[in-house]
C-alpha cells in the first residue's frame, strides 16, 4: 500500500461471460509477489463465477466488482473499472494475457525509479507461437514491445499492457471511455504535450493471440477503422486533415510494413518467413484501410465487431489452442468451477 493508504496499482479486468474466461489471469493476479498490493476490478456480468472470484482474493490489497451486462465496448469497460478503482497506478488487463509473478511489482518498481514517467508499457511474449497469423496479430499490435524489448523512453506502448498513473486518467474526464479504446491514441497524446511515457520489459506477460485468419482481419480492419475515427476525433482533426491523412493512407502502410518488419527481424520469429510476410501484409493493409474510412466516415459499429476478439479470445484461436482455452460458462451448471488452460 502507498503512504496514502491506497494500493499502488489496479487491474481491471473484464469479463463479457460472467467470469470462467477470466479465471487463469485472475489467479495469476492473486499469485503475484506485490499482491498485498494490487488491487483487482472485475468488470462484466454478474454470476456465481464472478462473484466467487471476487470472494478468492484474499491475498490482493481489494477486490472489486462491477456490474455491466453487456460489455458493449472495451474502453467503456475500462473507464467503467477505473471510477471503481483505487489505485495509484492502473493497469487494463485482458483475460487473454498471463502475468509473470513479479508483473505488479515490476510495474510498480517502474514507477518508483522512473518518477517522471506518467504511462509504464510491459514487455510481451507469445503465448501460442506456432502460426504466422498468432506472430503477425503480435507484431502488428504490439511490435515494440514484443520479446525481450530494450528499456527506454518510448513514443508509444503497448495498449491494455500500459499502466497509468492516476491523475492521467482522471484528467480525460467523461471522454475517458473514448481514449482507453485504442489506447495508442492517447499515447500520441501525451507524447505531444511533452509526457513521459517508459516502456519496461521487466514487466512481462505472455499474451494470446487470434490465430484464425479470418479473425485476424476483421480485427485488423475494425481496430483500424476505430483507431481513425477516434484519433480524428479526439484530437480534434478538422475536415480537410481527415481527407489527407485518408489520401495518404498507402505511405503509412509502407511506414508500418517497414516498422513491423524490422520488429519482426528483432524478435527472431521461429515460423516460415513467406507465411509471416504474407498475413502481416494482408492484415496491414486492412487496418491502414481501416484507418482512411474511419478518418473520414466515423467510426460506425467497428467497436462492437471486434469486442468479442478483445474479450472472448478463445473463440478467435485455432481448435487445437481453443481447447486450452475454452472456459466453462455461468450458463451451464453453477457448482462446476472454470476450467483453468493447462500451461504451454
Amino acid at each position: 500500500m502507498s503512504a496514502a493508504g491506497e494500493p499502488a496499482l489496479s487491474a481491471i479486468l473484464v469479463s463479457a461471460s460472467g467470469g470462467p474466461e477470466v479465471a487463469r489471469t485472475f489467479e495469476l493476479l492473486r499469485a503475484q509477489t506485490a499482491a498485498a498490493e494490487l488491487e483487482v476490478v472485475l468488470v462484466g456480468r454478474d454470476g456465481p463465477s464472478l462473484r466467487a472470484l471476487a470472494a478468492s482474493g484474499e491475498e490482493l490489497a481489494a477486490v472489486r466488482v462491477v456490474v455491466r451486462d453487456p460489455i458493449e465496448s472495451t474502453g467503456q469497460a475500462f473507464a467503467d473499472g477505473f471510477a471503481a478503482s483505487s489505485g495509484a497506478a492502473v493497469v487494463c488487463s485482458e483475460e487473454h494475457s498471463f502475468p509473470e509473478p513479479d508483473w505488479a511489482q515490476a510495474y510498480i518498481a517502474a514507477f518508483e525509479t522512473h518518477p517522471e514517467a506518467v504511462a509504464v508499457g510491459a514487455g510481451l511474449d507469445c503465448e501460442n507461437p506456432d502460426t504466422a497469423v498468432s506472430w503477425a496479430h503480435l507484431l502488428s499490435d504490439f511490435g515494440p514491445a514484443v520479446s525481450n524489448p530494450p528499456a527506454g523512453w518510448a513514443q508509444e506502448l503497448p495498449g491494455h499492457h500500459t499502466a497509468y498513473r492516476r491523475a492521467v486518467l482522471e484528467g480525460l474526464g467523461d471522454a475517458l471511455a473514448s481514449w482507453l479504446e485504442i489506447e495508442w491514441i492517447l499515447h500520441e497524446e501525451l507524447h505531444s504535450r511533452g509526457e513521459k511515457l517508459w516502456l519496461e520489459p521487466a514487466v512481462r506477460t505472455s499474451h494470446t493471440n487470434v490465430s484464425l485468419i479470418r479473425s485476424q482481419m476483421v480485427s485488423e480492419y475494425q481496430a483500424g477503422r476505430s483507431f481513425g475515427a477516434l484519433r480524428a476525433e479526439l484530437r480534434d482533426w478538422p475536415t480537410a486533415r481527415r481527407w489527407v491523412f485518408s489520401a495518404l493512407a498507402p505511405l503509412v502502410l509502407l511506414l508500418r510494413l517497414w516498422r513491423t518488419g524490422r520488429e519482426a527481424a528483432r524478435a527472431d520469429v521461429p515460423v516460415a518467413t513467406p507465411a509471416l510476410v504474407g498475413t502481416m501484409l494482408l492484415g496491414l493493409t486492412l487496418n491502414v484501410a481501416g484507418q482512411a474510412v474511419g478518418a473520414v466516415a466515423g467510426i460506425g459499429r467497428s467497436r462492437s465487431k471486434r469486442l468479442t476478439i478483445e474479450v472472448e479470445r478463445y473463440k478467435h484461436l485455432k481448435p487445437d489452442e481453443r481447447r486450452r482455452y475454452e472456459p466453462l460458462t455461468d450458463r451451464g451448471s453453477a457448482e462446476s468451477p472454470p476450467r483453468l488452460p493447462s500451461s504451454r
